[in-house]
């Protein structure tokens, strides 16, 4: 295995559980109740498939666009500051690839401009060596066009790369790729049918460290 191929929301950066806080709040205030299993149908979409999601539940009254504008203005504070956590075991597994001699990228569905000021304020920007961007393909997840695009700029063969991702529409849009993918996910569990997609379940980064055979990484190069 050569090549890794990571989702950023959710998957290294533990962003979705604070999005998640954001739209409650939002969506309260407007006398809506946002249930965890709802939100989850709506990881890895892109905008128009998220308002679809949002009315179809919610009804054709609910204010998307208004609350919308508010999350996203909300996000671009918190992309701006920072104001994450890294998944456990990130920085540890990403030296490890490092000293394997493992191409790490992205693929994310968020746009170039917030994706890499957040990665630059994460301090894993340097980490990657390629990148996917939501606004750069005319298809989001669970399309595989995304998955697609990172493979062509990794310059590695599929069989040489695997993928880690946290949620439905991610997993889906791996398989659709033809790509092994990995489940990591400590926020909000997949249906049973969804998260069988993957290879293997992680809850963090530091659980995949002590599974790293079942990645097919060697375990030799591990540095603390």
């Amino acid at each position: 295995m050569k090549c890794v191929i990571f989702d950023m929301d959710g998957t290294l950066i533990n962003s979705e559980s604070i999005y998640y806080s954001v739209w409650s709040e939002l969506v309260e205030q407007e006398n809506y109740a946002l249930s965890k299993k709802f939100y989850k149908n709506i990881l890895g979409c892109p905008t128009d498939q998220i308002q679809e999601l949002f009315l179809n539940y919610f009804g054709s009254a609910f204010p998307f666009e208004k609350l919308f504008a508010s999350f996203m203005e909300k996000r671009n504070e918190l992309i701006q500051t920072g104001s994450f956590d890294l998944t456990a075991g990130v920085r540890e597994f990403l030296d490890h690839c490092h000293s394997s001699n493992i191409t790490c990228g992205i693929a994310t569905s968020s746009h170039k401009e917030e994706a890499l000021c957040l990665l630059e304020k994460m301090g894993i920007y340097n980490d990657f060596s390629f990148f996917s961007f939501g606004d750069e393909v005319t298809q989001g997840k669970p399309s595989p066009e995304i998955f697609e695009l990172a493979v062509d700029r990794s310059g590695i063969t599929k069989e040489q790369t695997i993928v880690f991702e946290d949620s439905k529409n991610g997993l889906l849009a791996a398989h659709y790729a033809n790509l092994p993918v990995f489940l990591v996910n400590d926020f909000i569990s997949l249906e049973p049918n969804h998260e069988k997609l993957s290879t293997y379940s992680f809850k963090n980064f530091l659980q995949v460290m002590e599974n790293l055979e079942r990645l097919n990484i060697p375990a030799d190069s591990i540095q603390y």
